[in-house]
């Protein structure tokens, strides 16, 4: 198995009632990857790692500069090798292809995933049913009749049936942590992990978005900052409404930094 189907599997086998708001989908901190050590090492992805071992938190230290587990998408052949310092392994929720969003899953039907109307958030879906209206049947001069009982029969079905109808998405697999060596698409990126320490972590993250302009697009990137630990109480007492709207501006961090740098 690959590390997807390892993964997939691991989840499967410790999925409970209680999981909910995607717990289910995601191995999180040493806590929760300890015990499958071996089980990764075994895998090409992790397999020619000199030291497997398990973060605690998104933030750890390298040289005593804190340094924030980063992201890989998994794909095959991607190998991580030597030193590697693992937070968590997760799948992405089902992604759809758009061009399978009306193509028929069975007997010329499909159910379309859920989605949201976006004034009510009220969720929906769409039964697609496939037919051809100039089929003309031999013998039979009432064909529009029989094409209609058809339909009303495959729709029975499909009611009867839904899970046999669903289209089906595909799921990505996230990596989150630090690896001193990167192998994936023929490219090779190394970073340097020789003094790497986990403790407590001395800082927290406060997300922002940053307006980026392309022409005469402006998207908005949600970009992070670490704030020393220590500031924490101080940073939320002037911040935190901004924070949690993310309507902070990171002007406005660096401007709190500057002042309490001390």
């Amino acid at each position: 198995m690959n590390l997807k189907e390892k993964l997939e599997e691991i989840l499967k086998n410790k999925k409970t009632e209680s999981d909910s708001f995607g717990q289910d989908l995601t191995l999180y901190g040493s806590e929760q990857l300890e015990s499958y050590k071996q089980t990764l090492l075994e895998t090409e992805t992790f397999k020619d790692c000199s030291e497997l071992n398990f973060l605690t938190h998104p933030v750890t230290y390298v040289s005593e500069v804190p340094a924030i587990a980063q992201s890989i998408k998994w794909s095959e052949g991607l190998k991580l090798k030597g030193k590697c310092y693992l937070l968590s392994l997760a799948l992405t929720p089902e992604m759809y292809n758009p061009s399978m969003l009306r193509t028929p899953v069975k007997d010329g039907a499909a159910i379309t995933p859920t989605t949201y109307n976006p004034e009510t958030f009220e969720p929906r879906k769409r039964i697609v049913l496939e037919f051809s209206p100039e089929r003309i049947q031999d013998g039979i001069t009432n064909h529009e009749a029989v094409i209609r009982q058809e339909l009303h029969d495959l729709l029975d079905k499909v009611f009867d049936n839904p899970k046999d109808y669903q289209i089906k998405g595909e799921r990505g697999l996230l990596i989150r942590g630090l690896f001193e060596t990167v192998e994936q698409d023929d490219k090779v990126t190394t970073v340097d992990l020789s003094e790497v320490y986990s403790t407590e972590p001395k800082h927290f993250m406060v997300f922002y978005l940053e307006p980026k302009t392309d022409g005469n697009n402006v998207d908005m990137n949600l970009n992070k900052f670490l704030v020393p630990l220590k500031l924490k109480d101080k940073f939320m007492e002037k911040y935190g409404d901004k924070v949690s709207d993310l309507s902070i501006k990171k002007e406005e961090i660096e401007e709190f930094l500057f002042e309490n740098d001390k």
